[in-house]
């Protein structure tokens, strides 16, 4: 698909959909290559999706899908980083995907999977920043939760966010209880398999 895509791209590179749809090749080989541990495989293709929505979001700025892609890619880039321990690079991949979401939130502040997007990045910046920043760590699970809380209150049936939100919860939970903070971290552990029975009895 994705050399047919490219093969596209030449013979009408006007049609800004191919590009598109080639980066969105490239992110998803860039995840299979990460289920099969072939690092430097999908680090390249998430690289590549990054080059072509660069290109996009640059070319036709007020393209909010592009940009919004563009920042997922970013915090994909970094989550991988992550997991690799690359931690630096992994920093630099989150910076530029939450300034991203931050500017799509300001623009957009009802979209929702951009809200979902942006408390992703921060929940995973967070867990990285565990590692060297426990202060910076704790207010950006804080910051994350913040964002799902407001949207699971303003959608109270949407379980997606109340599934994000519950997660996000657990892996606060976590952290504080790695800190010692045992109180906090129960409560969290707590509303978190709160949320979690409730998604279960709505959807068993």
């Amino acid at each position: 698909a994705g050399d047919l895509f490219a093969q596209l791209i030449e013979e009408e590179p006007s049609n800004s959909q191919h590009e598109a749809n080639l980066a969105l090749c490239q992110n998803n080989l860039a995840t299979l290559h990460s289920q099969l541990g072939q690092i430097q495989q999908a680090e390249a293709c998430y690289r590549l999706a990054i080059e072509l929505q660069s290109e996009l979001a640059d070319a036709q700025s007020a393209a909010f899908e592009f940009r919004r892609d563009l920042a997922l890619t970013w915090s994909n880039l970094g989550l991988l980083l992550s997991d690799s321990h690359r931690d630096d690079e992994a920093k630099v991949c989150y910076e530029h995907a939450l300034a991203i979401q931050q500017r799509l939130t300001t623009q957009q502040p009802s979209d929702v999977i951009v809200m979902r997007h942006l408390a992703a990045s921060t929940a995973n910046y967070a867990s990285l920043l565990e590692r060297s920043d426990i202060t910076a760590a704790e207010e950006s699970y804080a910051y994350a939760i913040g964002i799902l809380q407001q949207l699971a209150d303003a959608r109270p049936n949407d379980a997606a966010v109340h599934s994000d939100l519950a997660l996000a919860r657990n892996s606060f939970g976590a952290f504080l209880s790695s800190l010692g903070k045992y109180s906090t971290a129960i409560e969290q552990y707590r509303r978190s398999a709160d949320l979690f029975a409730d998604l279960a009895t709505k959807a068993p």
